[in-house]
């Protein structure tokens, strides 16, 4: 049988974990799972029922600025066929939850400031997929 070592939180999960929790955001740490399953798995609010359900599960990986996937993740993210994301903001994570959300209910959201670029977990290393904003006044 295959052992898998502990895998270390990045430095800002504890910050992510307590700043979406205090929004409201219901999650819970996975970081320790390994076998490249992601840091969190957050609940997010939609904006109304689907199919009788409040909350859909979205698969978060916390990375500082400058951290990597390892070679487990990108193998966990090529195998598994629903929402991962990759954040490194809070705010630009936040953003990017509630704009999935609403996208898979219909319902348009405000269009917010551009926040820091920051890229959907891995299928799409493209610029072009970062959420539409608008520039600053």
């Amino acid at each position: 049988m295959r052992r898998h070592r502990r895998r270390n939180k990045d430095a800002n999960h504890d910050d992510h974990v307590a700043r979406w929790r205090g929004l409201g955001f219901d999650i819970e740490t996975t970081h320790d799972v390994g076998r490249g399953f992601p840091d969190t798995v957050v609940a997010v609010r939609l904006p109304r029922p689907l199919a009788g359900f409040t909350h859909v599960n979205v698969l978060v990986e916390i990375k500082s600025a400058t951290g990597k996937l390892t070679d487990d993740q990108w193998k966990f993210a090529a195998r598994w066929r629903g929402p991962i994301f990759q954040v490194s903001d809070v705010e630009d994570g936040v953003l990017r939850l509630q704009e999935f959300a609403a996208a898979l209910v219909d319902v348009p959201v405000e269009t917010p400031p551009c926040p820091s670029p920051s890229l959907p977990f891995p299928r799409d290393p493209s610029p072009s997929t970062a959420p539409t904003c608008a520039p600053p006044a």
